[in-house]
């Protein structure tokens, strides 16, 4: 192996968040509003809302945002509300 790849700086890689994150339009919008994030009443969800749609429309890059968002939701999932499925999710999942 080259010498210049066993000692260069380390490097990461990056994924394309902005494009997934507009795949799953309905699907995180309710993650972000439904879930956790919205049952804890830390977020305006009307906000997050706002940040979705132009997100989707492509008007702006929210990527960064929401991915902190969602790694917030995961967190409250497993510490706040220790692993279980939120209330929301439930009534969600029911109708």
């Amino acid at each position: 192996m080259p010498r210049e790849n066993l000692y260069r700086r380390k490097q990461g890689f990056a994924t394309n968040l902005a494009s997934h994150f507009r795949k799953f339009g309905t699907d995180l919008s309710n993650a972000l509003t439904r879930g956790p994030i919205g049952d804890s009443g830390l977020f305006d969800t009307g906000a997050i809302e706002t940040i979705l749609r132009q997100h989707n429309s492509g008007l702006r890059d929210h990527s960064q945002p929401l991915w902190s968002l969602l790694m917030f939701s995961g967190f409250l999932r497993q510490v706040h509300f220790g692993g279980a499925v939120a209330s929301s999710e439930l009534r969600a999942a029911s109708a």
